[in-house]
């Protein structure tokens, strides 16, 4: 309890550095690959290993709309796909003995673009758990790795010719990235309510600069630390659905982004559900459609944008698919009789 209690300072007191722009990507189907956000989550399915993937394509047709060039004074066409895109890898098992979960292992791996901007990032992670009564369990999670950033050909049309912070070639700069988390299960529940999950996390947790120096141009970004809480709840009901699960999930940067969304599942087999996002002003309406066969889920949704980008933009697509194995979670080691 000591060390529950001293990791949920670090992250309290995580809070007071100081914080710019959404840095962070984000996901309809957040609550698939909370990994990549969480390192506790980590090894959270029971005697399985899971992959998932996840695809992200936001705001589609939008466009870059400088039509003038500026040297000439010439109309000239828009440019498309700049508007954000991510794909998101993660994969985790169970560290276990005969008798005995010790925690879980995992990888994250995302790449995002915005603009002509390229983020991209590689976190190992592990998680420990601590067995609580009735089944309920406390995992405490790190992850460490690399996160770069830069420019991937950039086209910038610029107001003021020879902008010595614009790049004009493409350059990245990489640095170590280190992220904490706790996370909390109860696969019992209470009453009828069943798996209660609920955690929190910090991104970027160094804090590092990424320093962007070329020929005709210099720039620094800073990434900031990304504040995370989440939770869900499952409700079994009757008349054929065979659960109902609503997800929260708050992130905090510069400012408060909050993300609800309920989806109900029938027959263990299909699933659909409804969305909201409330960033600053209303941001989307989300739609899920998803369908299990076997080990193997498949999801998708649609993000209606309700912000002023709606007048540049049809909505959002995102597409995740998940893949569980049962029992090939590595097993600790134990000393035979000739060795005690």
């Amino acid at each position: 309890m000591k060390l529950l209690k001293s990791v949920s300072l670090l992250i309290l007191l995580s809070f007071y550095i100081s914080a710019n722009a959404q840095q962070d990507p984000y996901y309809s189907h957040s609550n698939w690959n909370k990994q990549s956000f969480n390192p506790a989550v980590a090894g959270e399915k029971d005697d399985y290993t899971c992959v998932t993937l996840v695809g992200h394509k936001q705001w589609f047709g939008y466009q870059d709309q400088t039509f003038v060039n500026r040297e000439t004074g010439e109309n000239i066409e828009a440019i498309s796909g700049v508007a954000p895109q991510t794909f998101n890898v993660v994969a985790t098992t169970q560290l276990r003995s005969i008798n005995r979960t010790f925690g879980g292992i995992g990888i994250s791996m995302t790449d995002d673009r915005l603009g002509y901007t390229k983020s991209s990032s590689i976190r190992m992670q592990g998680a420990f758990f601590i067995p609580m009564q009735r089944s309920q369990r406390l995992s405490i999670g790190v992850d460490m790795g690399l996160q770069s950033f830069g420019f991937n050909n950039p086209s910038f049309r610029a107001r003021q010719l020879n902008d010595p912070r614009i790049p004009t070639g493409s350059i990245t700069d990489t640095k170590p990235d280190v992220g904490i988390g706790v996370y909390y299960l109860s696969p019992n529940g209470f009453g009828a309510i069943r798996n209660v999950k609920i955690g929190g996390s910090v991104t970027h947790l160094n804090a590092s600069t990424h320093s962007l120096v070329g020929k005709d141009f210099s720039l620094r970004y800073d990434l900031v630390p990304h504040y995370y809480f989440h939770s869900e709840v499952s409700y079994r009901v009757p008349n054929g659905l065979t659960k109902i699960t609503p997800f929260l999930l708050l992130k905090y940067n510069s400012e408060l982004q909050a993300d609800f969304n309920v989806i109900g599942e029938r027959n263990s087999r299909f699933s659909y559900g409804l969305g909201y996002r409330q960033g600053g002003n209303s941001d989307a309406l989300t739609i899920f459609l998803g369908i299990r066969e076997n080990n193997v889920q498949v999801g998708y949704s649609f993000d209606k944008t309700i912000s002023s980008i709606r007048n540049v933009s049809s909505g959002t697509h995102e597409i995740a698919v998940r893949w569980c194995i049962a029992g090939i979670c590595p097993k600790g080691y134990f000393k035979t009789p000739r060795e005690l």
